[in-house]
């Protein structure tokens, strides 16, 4: 096994060790083991367990970005590009559940903001990723099937950390739920709720003539 071959099965071993438990319960020994190297040659790879930590939140974040290119480059309306990402970025969501919150967590919690700081890593690639799915919106826009806003900064990026965060929750609740039956009637219920918000037709209305 070369040097490449030897980190990325490393870096693949800590990934699933480390969306089993929470990143304080995992030790550097079982991921040495479970790689079939010494703890030495994880640290010769990646020097820290943080920087292994940093590659991990990295390498999610890059595994999603991915996903929602690949959709993007679909031959599809910009609606039916939304659709696919909400279904696989909720099945996404899942199947990285603890990676997930753990880099919900990172995100929102308050830390150094030293440029290489796991917050600000983990930040600039899901912000990367919310570029990419910008596309698919702008798509919508120009095809009429989206609102327009007359917001500052730019409604699209609002949109899309929105679509994230909204999809990631719902990714959450349904992680829990058992009766596979039920897991697409919620998924489809929230599917609506995005689309046409929690409010009556008429209620909206009148709300927006009366601001």
């Amino acid at each position: 096994m070369d040097e490449l071959d030897t980190r990325q099965k490393i870096l693949k071993v800590a990934r699933e060790i480390l969306n089993e438990k929470d990143y304080y319960e995992t030790v550097v020994d079982e991921i040495a083991e479970k790689s079939g190297v010494s703890k030495g040659t994880v640290f010769f790879y990646f020097k820290s367990k943080e920087n292994l930590f940093k590659e991990i939140l990295s390498s999610v974040i890059e595994d999603m970005y991915n996903m929602i290119s690949d959709v993007g480059k679909m031959d599809m309306s910009g609606l039916e590009k939304l659709k696919t990402l909400y279904d696989r970025y909720i099945d996404f969501g899942i199947k990285n559940m603890y990676l997930m919150t753990t880099i919900r967590r990172e995100i929102i919690k308050n830390g150094p903001e030293e440029e290489e700081s796991i917050k600000n890593i983990v930040l600039k690639k899901f912000s990367t990723s919310a570029n990419e799915l910008n596309k698919s919106i702008q798509q919508m826009y120009n095809e009429r099937t989206l609102k327009k806003f007359n917001l500052h900064p730019n409604p699209e990026e609002i949109i899309a950390y929105m679509f994230l965060i909204f999809g990631g929750a719902v990714g959450h609740m349904l992680w829990t739920t058992k009766d596979r039956k039920d897991f697409e009637i919620i998924k489809q219920l929230f599917w609506e709720i995005l689309l046409h918000g929690i409010l009556n037709e008429e209620v909206s209305i009148e709300m927006a003539w009366n601001k």
